[in-house]
């Protein structure tokens, strides 16, 4: 049963659209953000209350109000934006603060005026103040709202009456924009699956054309199909439809494509998955020989300890031994020479209960400390001391800040190895057997890493994060094997790697992330040049389906799981060790991957029907998935369909290959 229901409310959360924000076509103009009533998804701060229609202001406090939002994406390339209000007094200054990758552009767009008006202003990054990030002053779309400020300056009353009209945003689009599709598959609170799209209109006029729905399998095998007529309301009106998914009992995957094919000829597509939740048994026994990581960042839990043991027992459950957590300097120690570890305490904890060692990442700056200076560094080599001291009955292994080579670090680059230099000395000298990461470079770096090494930087294991758009398993290994060798073949570990599935340009799918996830896993550990191995991350950030960075996750920010979590336990359960060995008797580009009576294996670039002889029986074949496509008690020989990119297990019986 098709349910069908207007709204003017975009829809939350993931899939597929393919944009690019380049080569505008058109302009359009559309109310971005919804200030005109008291919305769920904005946070006002205190000393703001809403009477219909309108928001009271009380600067009796506070002497600044704000409106805020954790991640807002704006359509396209915003050009300028048009705020239409009325205010009950003058004097009061208005600001706008707008987030672009790491970076965040500010601007203090007015003042007000008693009754009406209408303020305009360009859009960044021209007459805007920008800061962290690249901090290049350089827009990244998507351009996201963050935060509307009001400072009550010169207003000569401490309550201001304010009725925000309208906030426009005029915005380039390109063709793959004019109609935006989310969508979203997930288990109600009956336990019944419901796959979910909204069809949003950017242009000013209706359009109209057919949508097909398609169920497809891990195999890309097709469950169901229907189409149906569809029309969809002009000026950014959303249409949502919902239809219910039955999965059949044997698959713990499924994937909902939506294609809408315009009467003009466009297509736009949305797809998005669900996974049956993982049930594996908890293991908590610690397992420090594992290549297995994840970036848990339970930091990021803030005081939410129930969701600080929700995320551990999770990571626990699909087998992840490791986890890299953010040991905070300004947390640690707020002020000079006072110290405070309750919270990591608490984290490092967590984390040892539920069988997870921890890898401690020594960061950032104290915000009383004389950053890039030596001062800075004595400074920050006594936070070392201290931190080290205080947590070596439990963590043995620290990372001296993280991804230098870039613009988290930004002083003088020479000034990093004498931070590690000074780190290295007193993490020794406190726990002897420590292990120090360093250099932990965006990429891997090699100019860098070799002025690292020019400078005689101490490191007892290399750390690299290999964020790359495409992954060539081969080239990635001879990659990783190079680097190795250049740091005389000291251990190198990956301490970040992901990709997001957001929906805009280079975004994947949750199904590519899925075998992205394993296959950088298997294939850095199986090139004998990395000893393990961390996703960035766990969670997803955030709710926003456009920023790339609230994405990157392998269960959503509600917790519901991404296929990449059960990919991820298929690795970690199956093949608990490093000693993994690569096989060669399969043919020319066939990937293969052997632990104990454990083998994986796929076809590096294109599909292939594998012909292999059974050397003990029974052979039982399962997908990234966990679903068995395969048991054979009797034939001698028999065929694996192999698809490009796609890991197989067999998980029982052995097998060669055939010339």
């Amino acid at each position: 049963m098709l349910r069908t229901k207007l709204a003017f409310t975009l829809g939350l959360l993931i899939i597929l659209w393919k944009c690019t924000a380049e080569e505008p076509v058109q302009t359009i103009q559309y109310e971005f953000v919804n200030l005109q009533t008291n919305s769920s998804s904005i946070h006002t701060s205190s000393g703001i209350a809403f009477k219909d229609p309108i928001w009271e202001i009380d600067f009796s406090k506070n002497s600044s109000v704000s409106f805020n939002h954790p991640s807002l994406s704006i359509y396209g390339t915003p050009q300028k934006f048009i705020l239409k209000l009325w205010a009950s007094s003058a004097g009061s200054e208005i600001e706008i603060l707008l987030a672009s990758h790491f970076q965040f552009f500010q601007k203090k767009i007015g003042t007000l005026q008693y009754g009406e008006q209408t303020i305009e202003f360009n859009a960044p990054p021209e007459n805007w103040e920008y800061f962290s990030g690249e901090n290049d002053g350089k827009v990244r779309t998507p351009l996201r709202f963050i935060k509307f400020q009001i400072n009550k300056s010169h207003c000569p009353s401490d309550i201001l009456q304010l009725q925000i009209q309208s906030f426009i945003c005029e915005t380039n689009i390109s063709s793959q924009q004019e109609c935006i599709l989310v969508s979203k598959t997930y288990k109600d609170n009956h336990g019944k699956v419901y796959s979910s799209c909204s069809f949003t209109n950017l242009l000013d006029k209706e359009v109209s054309g057919n949508l097909d729905i398609q169920l497809k399998d891990w195999e890309q095998n097709l469950i169901s199909a229907s189409t149906q007529k569809l029309v969809i309301p002009p000026s950014i009106q959303t249409i949502n439809l919902e239809i219910p998914v039955d999965i059949p009992t044997n698959k713990n995957f499924i994937e909902v494509y939506w294609t809408f094919n315009r009467n003009d000829g466009k297509t736009f597509l949305a797809n998005s998955t669900y996974s049956k939740e993982i049930d594996y048994p908890l293991n908590k026994t610690l397992n420090p020989n594992s290549p297995w990581g994840m970036g848990l960042y339970f930091l990021r839990y803030g005081s939410d300890q129930k969701n600080r043991e929700k995320a551990a027992q999770l990571a626990c459950q699909a087998g992840i031994k490791w986890t890299r957590e953010d040991f905070i300097w300004d947390i640690i120690e707020p002020e000079p020479g006072k110290f405070n570890f309750d919270f990591y305490d608490n984290i490092v904890n967590t984390s040892l209960n539920y069988g997870i060692s921890v890898y401690g990442i020594l960061c950032y700056w104290a915000s009383w400390t004389e950053p890039y200076s030596m001062k800075g560094i004595e400074d920050f080599v006594r936070y070392t001391e201290a931190t080290v001291n205080h947590f070596k009955d439990r963590v043995k292994h620290w990372e001296i800040y993280n991804e230098p080579n870039i613009f988290f670090w930004q002083g003088p680059k020479e000034l990093y190895p004498e931070l590690v230099k000074r780190c290295y000395e007193v993490i020794k000298k406190a726990d002897p057997e420590a292990h120090v990461l360093a250099i932990s470079t965006s990429g891997i770096d090699n100019n860098f890493i070799d002025f690292c090494l020019q400078a005689n930087t101490p490191f007892d294991i290399l750390t690299i994060h290999p964020y790359r758009r495409k992954l060539d398993d081969i080239k990635f290994m001879d990659e990783l094997k190079r680097v190795a060798q250049q740091v005389q073949n000291r251990p190198v570990w990956i301490t970040e790697m992901g990709w997001s599935s957001h929906l805009w340009k280079d975004g994947v799918t949750e199904r590519e992330q899925a075998l992205l996830l394993a296959r950088c896993y298997l294939s850095s550990i199986a090139s004998g040049a990395v000893q393990n191995i961390s996703w960035y991350d766990f969670r997803n950030d955030g709710d926003d389906p456009f920023y790339f960075e609230s994405n990157f996750g392998i269960i959503r920010q509600d917790f519901s799981q991404k296929p990449a979590l059960r990919a991820c336990a298929n690795i970690c359960r199956n093949l608990p060790d490093k000693n993994i060995q690569i096989r060669k008797d399969f043919g020319e580009n066939i990937i293969a991957f052997q632990q104990g009576n454990i083998l994986v294996l796929w076809s590096a670039n294109e599909d292939k029907c594998l012909k292999v002889k059974v050397t003990e029986s029974p052979v039982i074949v399962q997908n990234l998935m966990g679903e068995v496509l395969m048991e054979n008690n009797k034939d001698k020989f028999i065929h694996l369909p192999l698809k490009k990119g796609y890991p197989l297990f067999i998980i029982q019986g052995q097998i060669k290959g055939v010339k």
